[in-house]
């Protein structure tokens, strides 16, 4: 598992001023020390993550085994935005592009590509991408703003609806953006998509590509 060295990201919420932090991007440590901090259970934290990382997206309001104080501090303390597919384009041999628009408004793609026995998911690290690569339509883009590591598991958990009834088997962080160039809040996502409590998926199943 990759050991997180961030800053709690529960805490900063609590700090006068501070952006609200994305819901999606807390690890478990994270939940564990908000709902501490706020006077809830520590069984909140696992009902908090099962709703964030087990089920597909769902808006705080409708996480209905969640008491009415906890769902009210959870839309106080965080970016609880859910990203919407607003457009799905499927071309001839299956590959599903989905247009998400996220909280801000901005717009990223993610790309489901099957292949035989396999579904790969193209994960978008970026909106836009600063790096200028003349093979790349994202670089005529400019770099807009870094995705939050919730907004790349929000990616995954609308790509698992948009599969169905097929599974998704593969993961390559080579969507819009660069990776590297947005490194803490990639190792967040992947620490989250390879924890027990978070999505469980083997690291053995998951890309990072890079121009190096």
């Amino acid at each position: 598992m990759i050991e997180s060295r961030h800053e709690s990201t529960a805490s900063s919420s609590a700090r006068p001023g501070a952006v609200r932090p994305n819901l999606r991007s807390l690890t478990f440590t994270d939940l564990l020390h908000w709902v501490d901090e706020r006077g809830f259970e520590p069984y909140r934290a696992s009902q908090v993550a099962g709703w964030l990382y087990n089920r597909p997206l769902t808006p705080v309001a409708g996480m209905h085994n969640l008491p009415l104080p906890l769902r009210e501090a959870l839309e106080a303390d965080f970016d609880a935005a859910v990203p919407v597919a607003v457009q799905t384009d499927v071309s001839r041999d299956g590959t599903k592009k989905l247009l998400v628009a996220l909280g801000d408004g901005e717009r990223i793609e993610t790309v489901l590509i099957p292949r035989e026995e396999r579904v790969t998911l193209c994960i978008s690290t970026q909106v836009g991408c600063g790096l200028g690569c003349r093979f790349c339509a994202t670089a005529r883009l400019g770099l807009r703003r870094n995705l939050e590591a919730g907004e790349m598991i929000a990616q995954v958990l609308l790509a698992r609806e948009a599969a169905r009834p097929a599974l998704l088997t593969n993961y390559v962080f080579m969507g819009m953006g660069e990776p590297l160039a947005n490194m803490d809040r990639l190792l967040r996502a992947l620490e989250i998509m390879t924890a027990r409590w978070g999505l469980g998926i083997s690291p053995r199943r998951i890309t990072v590509s890079t121009v190096g």
